[in-house]
C-alpha cells in the first residue's frame, strides 16, 4: 500500500498518460502498462478520480476511462481532494479535536491561514501545468540536498 502522497503523484501519473491519448479511452490494463502502476493501487485510484468526477468511465467493448474534462479546467486541488480527500489539511496539525474560542492553540491563527492559502493556491494551479513536469528531473539535485541538510547542522 502506499501513502498518500504517492497515490498523488501515480493519479498525475494517470492523468497524463489518459490526456496524451487525445479523447480516446484506454482500458485499465492499457493505464498500467502506460504507467507502471499495479493493479490494485491503480484501480482504487482510477475509481477515486472517477468518484470525483475527473475521469470517465465506461463498461464493454467500447469502454475504459478518458478525462471527464479539459486538463486547464482540473486544478491540482481537485486531484488533491479526489486522493486524499476533501479534509486532507487537517484543521489542527497538532491533533486538536476543537479550538474553543476563548483558548485558542499557539498556531491555530497561522494555521488557518496558511491552509486556506495553500488551499487557494492548489485551486489556481490547472493540472496541466503538473502533467507537463518532468517528473524524472524534478527531483533534487545534490547540491540542492547538501545545502538543506547542512542547514540542519
Amino acid at each position: 500500500m502506499t501513502n498518500d502522497f504517492q497515490s498523488i503523484g501515480y493519479a498525475i501519473k494517470i492523468i497524463r498518460h489518459i490526456h496524451a491519448l487525445d479523447g480516446r479511452r484506454d482500458t485499465a490494463p492499457g493505464i498500467a502498462a502506460g504507467t507502471g502502476l499495479g493493479r490494485s493501487e491503480l484501480g482504487r485510484i482510477l475509481r477515486l478520480l472517477v468518484d470525483f468526477g475527473i475521469l470517465d468511465a465506461k463498461r464493454g467493448v467500447r469502454g475504459g476511462y478518458r478525462l471527464d474534462r479539459k486538463t486547464r479546467e482540473i486544478s491540482l486541488l481537485d486531484v488533491l481532494d479526489a486522493v486524499r480527500g476533501p479534509n486532507w489539511l487537517p484543521e489542527c496539525p497538532l491533533g486538536l479535536r476543537s479550538c474553543p474560542q476563548e483558548n485558542r492553540c499557539v498556531i491555530h491563527e497561522a494555521w488557518t491561514a496558511q491552509r486556506e492559502q495553500l488551499r487557494t493556491y492548489c485551486s489556481s494551479v490547472p493540472i496541466d501545468e503538473a502533467i507537463r513536469t518532468d517528473w524524472r528531473r524534478a527531483g533534487p539535485t545534490a547540491t540542492t540536498m547538501a545545502s538543506v541538510t547542512a542547514d540542519w547542522r
